[in-house]
């Protein structure tokens, strides 16, 4: 997750939400399937979210 002023924040998926479930540390998903869960930020007060970046160089597809 990026804000509007170029900062990177990393994500904590394996941290539960008051909002629904972390998503897996593991995920086997098959073409056409989903999977539904919630990656938690750590950011600022105030800082305006301007872009969040999904990178799936360490998963195994």
């Amino acid at each position: 997750m990026y804000t509007s002023e170029g900062q990177g924040y990393p994500s904590f998926p394996l941290v539960s939400s008051t909002r629904g479930p972390a998503l897996p540390d593991t995920i086997d998903l098959k073409p056409g399937s989903k999977i539904d869960g919630w990656l938690v930020f750590e950011v600022p007060a105030g800082a305006t979210i301007a872009s969040v970046v999904l990178d799936d160089a360490e998963w195994t597809l």
